[in-house]
């Protein structure tokens, strides 16, 4: 989400900023239904703490 292909706290905390937000263009968003909730925060734990392509492939 911060865009340095790591996966931490940074992440994280744009994701806790967007808590329990709805509407289009969530940068944590990462189950793409509009809603920050439970279900991006396990998309995140998936991927913690690795390198890679931000946000992870679907």
């Amino acid at each position: 989400m911060n865009d340095d292909c790591k996966v931490d706290f940074g992440d994280y905390s744009i994701m806790a900023f967007e808590w329990q937000l709805h509407g289009e263009d969530l940068e944590a968003d990462l189950h793409k239904d509009g809603t920050i909730d439970i279900r991006d925060l396990a998309v995140l734990a998936e991927v913690w703490l690795e390198e890679q392509p931000w946000p992870p492939p679907s």
